[in-house]
């Protein structure tokens, strides 16, 4: 295993770690030697110029604006349909140069300068978007909590917007924070899906390795894993990764772990 990878399967090993560290380490894998250390220090000189113009004893809604004002506005952070195509959208060394990004990562920097000055931030992950949540989680329908939306420069989301997102109207468990392994797994997620959709393999497979790293990954990503192997040609450890995966699985999906013994056995064919 590579040093970087050693360094992010340590930080995802502890639940507490932030979310700037696994995804600097993770630029790795596109932009080998990645100064982390440099980048971690452009995401403190932002919350220096947030912390800058901060209102005292603000609530969560002149926060918000505040930020909006700053990151969205001045500094210039959003998105738009283009970045859906293009895989620097979800790297954080990239957004930070670029200023663009998926809402996941631009919620990755609200998040992280938040956190640098001692805003009470976290991240809302919404069917098909992502939010920052400012204020108190458990205050869902008083004025203690405010949804940003860092895609569209940090307005505010209305209560209706969730609503169509979720099919009912939020509870605190619909706007619970996302912890930093939840978030990593759909950041690499979504890295999966675009090399899928412009057939990169060696994309979608060292973004299954990541994943891999992050305990509670779902288990079927072995057998992604073992797919994306054998379509790189490595024969031996598509097989080896598809039968642990079957082994994984026996007990409760019988017949899925019948297919992927099948698999692997056309994969270990191939090597004769």
């Amino acid at each position: 295993m590579t040093e970087h990878r050693e360094l992010f399967a340590a930080a995802m090993a502890d639940p507490a770690t932030p979310l700037d560290l696994p995804c600097l380490l993770m630029g790795n894998e596109v932009t080998p030697g990645l100064d982390v250390r440099g980048f971690t220090e452009r995401l403190d000189a932002l919350a220096d110029v947030v912390a800058a113009g901060l209102p005292g004893a603000a609530g969560p809604a002149a926060i918000g604006r505040h930020l909006r004002s700053t990151l969205g506005g001045d500094v210039g952070f959003a998105g738009s349909a283009a970045d859906y195509d293009d895989v620097r959208s979800s790297l954080l060394h990239e957004v930070l140069g670029r200023r663009r990004g998926l809402p996941i990562l631009l919620s990755v920097v609200w998040l992280e300068v938040a956190r640098r000055i001692e805003v009470p931030a976290h991240g809302v992950g919404l069917p098909g978007h992502f939010v920052v949540g400012i204020g108190d989680p458990e205050d869902v329908r008083g004025d203690g909590l405010v949804l940003v939306d860092p895609f569209a420069g940090g307005v505010p989301v209305p209560p209706s917007t969730v609503y169509g997102a979720i099919g009912h109207e939020p509870t605190a468990r619909d706007l619970r924070p996302w912890d930093t392994r939840r978030t990593m797994l759909r950041i690499l997620a979504n890295i999966r899906n675009w090399a899928g959709r412009s057939d990169r393999v060696r994309t979608r497979l060292w973004a299954l390795e990541l994943s891999l790293l992050i305990p509670g990954c779902p288990e079927v990503l072995r057998r992604e894993h073992g797919e994306a192997l054998a379509r790189t040609g490595d024969y031996g450890a598509a097989a080896t990764q598809l039968e642990a995966f079957a082994e994984l699985v026996e007990a409760e999906q019988p017949l899925v772990a019948k297919s992927a013994r099948q698999d692997a056995r056309t994969a270990r064919a191939r090597l004769n």
